[in-house]
């Protein structure tokens, strides 16, 4: 199905994008402090403006939303030919300052070169010695409040236990395939374990499927539920887990979720009132995990060296990220290939496994769990952009909240092009080595370390499921519906509901048949099928109340 693009990379003209410390000032002292009074001036009158805007256009006194549909707005304003960079004045929630300014960075290429560099919470002070053009950028509120509230203070602890972390987690979590896992990681008792756990998962939630479709039902699918499972059996072989426990634990992820992300958006929320609900809520569950043995997933090493604060902490990251993010993610595919349009086009026929992640990653590049990922410029740096004729530059001020805008990159027509908003891999993936159509897992120094393991896990069980089924989702009862909304992550707004169909049987029936015979109220038309091999995908070449919400505007990012 898909074909490799013949010198793509001459005809798609590609941004440079540089980020430096600003350190070149030889401004005299008198024209210094009249930039930096009418400066001020023009970024409080601009921030009147926008708080007045988010408070009474988006209800940002009780929608926590109420910034993103703000920048939404902002972004749509945006002329084809400008580099989507809002810098966003918005009152201070603070006493010590008037205004507050939010930095939205919405090109792909930007973000990538921005999440080349640390966080400066996580690495030594010798890095700036060895790199003195990076500018110091931390977590912002995110990582250094919200997520150590929680219980996942790990993220962003100082550079010898972040180090020690995130060389572990890339060493316990690089799973790349779920297919013959058994075989290649013969050597690691853990790793060939967990890929017999996910194989035993899938079958089970097939089985599910199966039953469901036998008997002409609609069926729900809690895909947190499944991941949380995989997790907690492969990592604790000893262990027996009650599927009643995992649900109560699966509920209470999803309760702090909610908590956390009211707290990321609301400067004035009370952090330890979340500490103390996370702990009372979370205790019962983190403490059984507790007693049993971390050394099957975590090397003796490491623990040795490792409090058992850090181990609950990197017990409670793992659930979090893990669970949700493969949630939300295979919500998002199972919701896009259950489409009628996506369906006929792409799924009448087997997929190979570069076929199937290829949609796979573009189904993540429309819909990005992690939609945001969050950042503070804790020195001034300029970031400056340069494609053909355009050149734009960008300063930075130490303060300034940055807002990695995934969503809005991953849909900028300046770099994807003019079919950016549509789900188009024919056309996109020419882009994917360059543009990162799975922005949502990070890159560069800030790269989710469970990428790898997650898209194994999700790519296993679509290539199961699309092989035996099709089927069609309905959202809140709607078909041909794929609403989403902002919270912990970047999920499906509504109840989602499956109806499945057997391959073999669409042999002797029309899918929109079996639809109807086995969906109450279906008002599905019979679709035109279209050749698959119409379609060829080229492949890219190796390679106050009023203010309260309007500030910590980020999402919470996995393993970063």
């Amino acid at each position: 199905m898909f074909h490799k693009a013949v010198n793509h990379r001459q005809t798609h003209l590609k941004a440079k994008v540089t980020i430096k410390r600003d350190v070149e000032n030889n401004t005299d002292t008198v024209t210094k402090m009249i930039y930096q009074i009418t400066g001020t001036l023009s970024n409080y009158i601009s921030g009147a403006h926008n708080t007045y805007t988010i408070a009474m256009k988006h209800d940002g006194g009780r929608d926590p939303n109420a910034f993103h549909h703000f920048l939404k707005e902002e972004y749509a304003k945006f002329p084809k030919d400008k580099v989507k960079v809002l810098i966003l004045p918005i009152l201070s929630p603070s006493m010590t300052q008037v205004y507050q300014r939010v930095v939205a960075i919405g090109n792909p290429v930007i973000l990538n070169e921005l999440r080349k560099i640390p966080r400066t919470e996580t690495v030594s002070p010798a890095y700036y010695d060895e790199h003195p053009e990076s500018p110091k950028i931390g977590g912002g509120r995110a990582f250094d409040s919200v997520l150590e509230a929680i219980g996942m203070g790990v993220l962003s602890a100082e550079h010898s236990i972040h180090t020690a972390f995130t060389h572990q987690m890339i060493s316990t979590l690089t799973i790349k395939s779920i297919e013959g896992g058994e075989t290649w990681y013969k050597d690691n008792p853990f790793k060939q374990r967990f890929v017999s756990i996910v194989k035993e998962e899938i079958n089970q939630l097939m089985e599910k499927i199966r039953k469901a479709e036998n008997q002409n039902e609609t069926i729900q699918l809690d895909f947190r539920f499944f991941a949380l499972k995989i997790f907690l059996r492969g990592f604790y072989p000893e262990a027996t887990w009650e599927d009643q426990w995992i649900h109560r634990l699966s509920q209470t992820i999803e309760e702090i979720s909610d908590a956390a992300f009211r707290c990321i958006t609301n400067p004035y929320a009370n952090l330890a009132q979340l500490r103390e609900s996370a702990k009372t809520k979370l205790d019962p569950f983190i403490d059984l995990i507790m007693k049993e043995n971390q050394a099957f997933y975590l090397s003796d090493e490491y623990i040795k060296k490792t409090d058992a604060e850090t181990i609950r902490q990197i017990i409670i990251s793992l659930l979090f990220a893990g669970g949700d993010n493969i949630k939300k993610f295979l919500d998002h595919v199972l919701v896009e290939f259950g489409n009628d349009e996506i369906r006929s086009k792409y799924l009448q026929k087997n997929l190979s496994k570069e076929d199937l992640h290829v949609l796979v990653m573009e189904i993540g590049r429309r819909y990005t769990t992690i939609y945001a990922q969050p950042g503070k410029a804790l020195e001034d740096f300029i970031i400056e952009y340069e494609k053909g004729d355009i050149k734009e530059k960008f300063f930075i001020k130490a303060g300034d909240e940055l807002h990695y805008t995934t969503w809005e990159a991953n849909m900028d027509t300046t770099e994807w092009g003019e079919t950016a908003k549509e789900f188009n891999p024919e056309e996109h993936q020419k882009h994917y080595d360059i543009l990162n159509p799975l922005a949502t897992f990070g890159s560069g120094s800030r790269i989710c370390r469970g990428k790898s393991i997650t898209l194994a896990i999700i790519e296993h069980f679509v290539a199961k499921a699309v092989e035996e089924f099709t089927w069609e989702a309905r959202v809140d009862g709607k078909k041909n519906h794929h609403p989403t909304e902002f919270n912990f992550n970047h999920g499906i707004k509504g109840e989602i509901q499956y109806t499945f169909i057997k391959r073999q049987r669409l042999m002797h029936s029309p899918v929109s048949e079996r639809m109807e015979e086995s969906t109450v109220q279906s008002d599905i038309d019979n679709a035109s099928v279209v050749p698959v091999s119409l379609f060829r995908f080229p492949k890219s070449q190796p390679t106050s109340n009023v203010r309260q919400n309007v500030i910590e505007i980020i999402s919470v990012p996995g393993l970063h």
